[in-house]
């Protein structure tokens, strides 16, 4: 897929969705179209649909505000490509997928690391895995549901030959191996175990999943992460995007640790286009406002990108606490009760992941 617009292209965004507005109203008086009439009078909605391909989260977000049409025609466009389906289903078959939903709403997991990042970034990467993060209570019951769907436990060394003795055996769930560690940045604070599955399909490709357990808040390991493009989740009702303007409009990926193998994991995202950003009184790149220094955040904030998803007929959602955190003058996230690598302290509180809490969305610069 043709890479979107990176920020050297990207003109700075203004101070309002007015002013964009108003800039666009503008250009179309230049070319000599009326007044009153939309966009849609001028270019075929069809071409429009295809030009959403090439627009950024953000870029989405302020064209489906231009008028009922362009609504219409994004939302089509955004219930389409914005699937979680897209991207279980190199993992999984269609019957499959419903179970597994229907498991993440009992067990409140989330999808992280590449692969949310693929779902925002409406993209494939080959060969990558599948990340689950869920607590070490529910654990059972998706490890069950893997071995029913075809996936092999792959022990660690330290590790018992069968999962069910593992989970029977807290004492095995020993550090995160240094393998484990590159992937994310872990320092192994956050998580208790990571216990993968693997399953050859007919072609002779692997698919891997693996379920990382965490020793706190799965959001708090998620903000744990190297750097913010991969500060994203997707949970039974929602996908949310925790820097979405950073991530996904700018193609920055803001740096929160600083060690040999934090450099290691932000190669694979240099190669996918992603410039690190180092926000240290050293950086000479000012953050975006939803970075701000000092500020309080938390999941269904207006800085958030949150894009709802289809519920299951039927299916029971167990509330889900949400997180705040707050950016330090250092640009650490204080959150959860250990101290993960980035992390302080605690500020959990209940907040739910649900889309459309209407206090977080009254600001015209952010449209998500």
């Amino acid at each position: 897929m043709m890479k979107k617009q990176t920020s050297d292209v990207i003109p700075p965004i203004s101070n309002s969705t007015g002013d964009n507005l108003s800039s666009l109203s503008q250009s179309m008086q230049a070319l000599g179209i009326e007044e009153g009439r939309t966009l849609f009078n001028v270019i075929d909605s069809d071409v429009l649909g295809y030009i959403c391909i090439f627009l950024t989260g953000l870029e989405l977000c302020l064209l489906r505000r231009v008028c009922k049409a362009s609504l219409t025609i994004v939302d089509q466009y955004m219930h389409r490509v914005f699937s979680v389906d897209r991207i279980l289903s190199r993992f999984f078959t269609p019957e499959e997928i419903i179970e597994l939903r229907r498991i993440q709403a009992e067990t409140d997991f989330v999808i992280s690391g590449s692969a949310a990042v693929q779902f925002f970034e409406r993209i494939s990467y080959p060969n990558s895995d599948l990340d689950l993060y869920i607590d070490e209570q529910q654990m059972e019951k998706l490890a069950l549901f893997m071995e029913k769907s075809g996936y092999a436990f792959k022990k660690t060394p330290s590790q018992p030959d069968n999962i069910l003795t593992v989970l029977q055996q807290r004492d095995t769930w020993v550090t995160i191996s240094g393998e484990e560690q590159d992937e994310y940045g872990w320092d192994g604070q956050s998580i208790m175990t990571v216990l993968s599955f693997e399953k050859q399909l007919p072609t002779g490709h692997i698919r891997k999943v693996q379920a990382i357990v965490s020793t706190c808040e799965v959001i708090a390991t998620v903000l744990a992460f190297h750097s913010t493009v991969v500060m994203n989740i997707i949970t039974y009702q929602s996908a949310i995007s925790f820097f979405p303007v950073s991530s996904f409009h700018r193609y920055h990926t803001i740096v929160t640790a600083s060690n040999e193998k934090v450099e290691a994991c932000l190669d694979k995202y240099r190669a996918r286009g992603w410039k690190e950003i180092r926000p240290w009184p050293t950086s000479s790149i000012p953050l975006h406002q939803e970075c701000m220094k000092g500020m309080a955040r938390r999941t269904t904030d207006r800085w958030c990108w949150t894009i709802p998803l289809p519920p299951l007929k039927g299916c029971t959602v167990a509330r889900n606490p949400g997180a705040c955190w707050y950016i330090s003058p250092l640009f650490k996230m204080h959150c959860g009760e250990r101290e993960p690598p980035i992390f302080q302290e605690a500020a959990f509180r209940d907040y739910d992941y649900k889309y459309g809490n209407s206090n977080d969305y009254d600001n015209d610069d952010y449209p998500w």
